[in-house]
């Protein structure tokens, strides 16, 4: 269990060369206003690090222990819903999590419950990257 904890970073530094187009996008993607990072983690305790001085001060970054999600989304898509009757358009997620199986099962979490702008960053050293 410990070691699910630790990022999985086995992307190799030729995958960002020549700016591919996924690359652009998902740039784009975290551009937008109003985007939240969802970090998955294992355990519902409160851990030390990943304080949000270690993020980019325009990410809003809000950490979702992962035996939660599920409820975490369903709070979150009824006040997407309730905030589209008043004209306000649902935040843009982006998901990092230990792994990017990790963070691809939580977007299909996410999806689930309805939310549509989803991106999946893999882990939170690729998307630093």
């Amino acid at each position: 269990a410990e070691e699910e904890e630790e990022e999985e970073d086995d992307v190799p530094d030729w995958v960002f060369e020549e700016r591919p187009v996924w690359l652009e996008a998902m740039q784009r993607f975290l551009e937008q206003p109003d985007v939240l990072v969802l970090n998955i983690v294992s355990e519902v305790t409160p851990r030390r690090g990943g304080s949000s001085s270690a993020w980019p001060p325009h990410l809003e970054v809000q950490v979702v222990p992962r035996p939660v999600l599920r409820e975490w989304a369903i709070g979150a898509a009824a006040d997407a819903a309730a905030g589209r009757t008043l004209g306000k358009r649902p935040r843009p997620i982006a998901v990092v999590a230990h792994s990017p199986a990790g963070a691809m099962q939580a977007v299909e979490v996410l999806r689930s419950t309805g939310f549509t702008a989803l991106a999946t960053c893999g882990t939170r050293s690729f998307l630093l990257r």
